[in-house]
C-alpha cells in the first residue's frame, strides 16, 4: 500500500488510523519494491497496470 500526504506527521496519522505500524514502513522507490519483493520485472515491461501487464 502506498500512502501519500503533505507531511510525515500526516502520514504517520494515516498509517495509525489504518492499523499500520510505522516501523514497518518502506521508503524505497515503488519499482524497486515490486521487482525485489514480488519478482516482477516492471523495468523491462511495456505495460504494468491492474488489468494489463506485458
Amino acid at each position: 500500500m502506498e500512502i501519500e500526504g503533505p507531511s510525515e506527521e500526516a502520514l504517520k496519522e494515516a498509517a495509525a488510523s489504518l492499523g499500520l505500524d510505522w516501523k514497518d514502513a518502506v521508503f524505497e522507490n515503488p519499482r524497486i519494491v515490486i521487482e525485489e519483493r514480488y519478482r516482477i520485472p516492471v523495468g523491462t515491461m511495456t505495460w504494468f497496470t491492474f488489468d494489463r501487464f506485458e
